[in-house]
């Protein structure tokens, strides 16, 4: 796999992990019954506001994606993992010759 593939396999899955995080939380949102009115209450915006991030393609920072769970009662958590390098095959090193 080239190195552009591996990145955009990376892109793919934050963006698919980005879509599940607001997906769940709408869901919390709309099982516990807050409404949208009382959301954009608790976070000091608009209905409007709320609506608009409701959508499926919003795309919220990680702050405003926090206020929005804090309001319906959840939380956010993340974590930051180091992955491997990506090297090109023309980076690597030469392979010996015996």
């Amino acid at each position: 796999m080239s190195a552009a593939e591996i990145l955009e396999e990376r892109a793919d899955q934050l963006v698919a992990d980005d879509e599940s995080y607001l997906t769940a939380l709408v869901s919390i949102r709309r099982s516990r019954g807050p409404s949208v009115e009382l959301v954009a209450e608790r976070m000091s915006v608009s209905p409007e506001t709320v609506r608009e991030l409701e959508r499926y393609d919003a795309n919220p920072t990680l702050s405003v994606l926090r206020r929005y769970a804090l309001a319906v009662g959840a939380q956010v958590t993340h974590r930051v993992d180091v992955l491997p390098e990506i090297v090109e095959p023309s980076e690597a090193e030469p392979e010996l010759q015996a």
